[in-house]
């Protein structure tokens, strides 16, 4: 058994390092339910010693144990079709805007990132609602869906698509079931072609430089911005904006804004920006 002294010297420790590596402030505290979750993974380790692990991280060749940790930290709370009015934009407004553009009629692809896509709820919406918007026939040859996290275990959940019966059917409306599956009795799994249009990969929003080469037409980035320091947030940003094309719509939660003011950007209301030409 642990003792508190142990815990709070380790979680001030893990702090630091959410801070440092991902941008992220952890609570002041360490509730029961995370204290629980990380003794129960050291349990058989004669030195209680979670940082000595994270200090070793490395994206290329981080174990399980490490993933572990960060998955304990990390806040997943999210749902199918969170905040309606959003998704109802994006499937009244701007989808039949792209459809209409140039850029779409002469064969460019739709790109579409969900910055932090925890356990798939918000990317799989993203599909659902451009199907609606589209047709599946064009979801499934020119919409290409990035879905990042940098908790493993929540993309692993999101690559299966598989969910509580009981809470799809709380969160969305009848029409859409139809995306959906039995799984088995108390579990539903997404239609496949939905499943096809996300692609999950493991990211971290903090780094200096994103992996990705492709613009992106829209991007999902909500309630993330408050779980970061200011200097993370400011960087996040300025890394959204220029993952965006010119005329690219970016999301955030309802509670956040841009912060600042910025040239580049135009506000369409709702937590819902543009990218200026």
């Amino acid at each position: 058994m642990f003792t508190e002294e142990a815990f709070k010297e380790e979680y001030a420790k893990i702090q630091f390092f959410f801070n440092q590596t991902f941008g992220l402030r952890l609570a002041e505290e360490v509730n029961i339910t995370s204290k629980r979750k990380l003794q129960l993974l050291f349990k058989n380790d004669t030195k209680f010693n979670p940082y000595e692990y994270l200090v070793k991280y490395n994206t290329n060749n981080s174990n399980q144990k490490v993933f572990s940790i960060i998955s304990i930290f990390t806040n997943n709370h999210t749902k199918f079709l969170r905040e309606k009015l959003q998704f109802d934009f994006l499937r009244k407004e701007i989808i039949p805007s792209i459809l209409d553009s140039k850029s779409f009629k002469g064969g460019e692809n739709l790109h579409i990132w969900s910055a932090a896509s925890s356990s798939g709820e918000e990317p799989y919406s993203i599909s659902m609602t451009l199907n609606e918007a589209m047709g599946q026939s064009l979801l499934s040859d020119r919409v290409k869906i990035l879905a990042t996290d940098i908790d493993v275990e929540a993309l692993k959940i999101g690559k299966k698509g598989i969910y509580q019966k009981d809470k799809v059917q709380m969160q969305i409306p009848p029409s859409h079931l139809k995306y959906f599956k039995d799984f088995d009795v108390k579990l539903l799994q997404i239609d496949e072609k939905i499943k096809n249009s996300v692609l999950f990969k493991w990211l971290n929003l903090n780094a200096d430089v994103y992996p990705m080469t492709n613009k992106f037409h829209i991007i999902f980035c909500r309630n993330l911005l408050i779980y970061f320091s200011e200097n993370s947030r400011l960087k996040l940003i300025k890394n959204l904006i220029n993952c965006l094309h010119p005329g690219g719509y970016l999301f955030l939660g309802l509670t956040e804004n841009i912060g600042f003011e910025n040239q580049s950007l135009l506000s369409l209301g709702s937590s819902i920006y543009q990218k200026k030409w």
